[in-house]
């Protein structure tokens, strides 16, 4: 978080300014939105969302704070790292069940499952984890392939060179297909090619930044649903959204290349 957080603010700011001087959209129907009078239409915050705000806190904070207590409390965070990312929201999801509030749960589970839960994404996200796990299996040595046919190209690479081109690869490929595919296939091909530096590329560091750049996904429709959304709704096109994508691309590579390894690497050899 330390490194990526940066690089997603300054990349946010790019986005702001790419519509503020490029794109200039029309803000004339919401020049003299009164935002007060918008605002008094909302109700107070009542006990019942005041008490799943809470729980929805604590899943964030289960998240978020065992990975800065390795050194204080080594035991919490083992804890935490034994269970892994989906522990807190199954947490979180069996209070919203278990409290009541004037004799009814937070949340109803028949009906949570029946009507709240997009399975569509559910299946999606199973099936490219299973395909990812099908293209990084030894045994079908896509990956040992991938290896052996770029190691020469990149063997008197420099550091740098091998860097900007693990960081640019995950970048484009995420654009094109599922980020979960992309962040499987780049970093078990990643880690070998990092590792034969002996340290001149930090290991850790790239990996962390490919999971993060595979989720900068815009571009084309099958790189995230929400652009296929996006397209869908006529509020633009797929040559806009593209060259938009596109533009965001080289400056998420430019900033993760040029912030977010030289951040990465004072991090984590603190």
């Amino acid at each position: 978080m330390l490194s990526a957080v940066p690089v997603g603010v300054i990349c946010f700011i790019a986005l702001m300014l790419i519509f503020r001087f490029v794109l200039r959209p029309d803000m004339s129907k919401i020049a003299n939105l009164d935002f007060d009078a918008l605002q008094k239409t909302v109700p107070p915050m009542g006990k019942y969302e005041k008490m799943v705000l809470g729980i929805c806190s604590l899943v964030v904070v289960m998240w978020i704070v065992p990975g800065f207590l390795k050194s204080s409390f080594p035991g919490i965070y083992q804890f935490f790292k034994v269970q892994g990312t989906a522990f807190p929201p199954l947490v979180g999801a069996s209070l919203l069940c278990l409290l009541t509030l004037d004799g009814k749960p937070l949340l109803d589970f028949k009906e949570a499952v029946s009507k709240g839960v997009d399975w569509s994404s559910i299946i999606m996200a199973a099936g490219t984890l299973a395909l990812g796990a099908a293209m990084t299996n030894k045994s079908v040595g896509i990956t040992a392939w991938i290896t052996s046919s770029i190691a020469p190209i990149l063997q008197n690479a420099s550091a740098t060179m091998l860097m900007v081109f693990i960081i640019a690869w995950a970048s484009i490929q995420t654009n094109v297909s599922s980020n979960m595919v992309t962040v499987t296939v780049v970093t078990a091909i990643a880690i070998p090619l990092c590792n034969a530096t002996n340290g001149a590329v930090n290991t850790a560091v790239i990996c962390a930044l490919i999971g993060m750049i595979a989720s900068y996904a815009y571009a084309t429709p099958p790189a995230h649903p929400a652009v296929a959304l996006a397209i869908g709704s006529e509020k633009t096109t797929t040559g806009q959204v593209l060259k938009l994508g596109i533009a965001m691309m080289v400056i998420a590579i430019a900033v993760t290349v040029l912030v977010g390894y030289p951040l990465g690497v004072v991090v984590l050899g603190a």
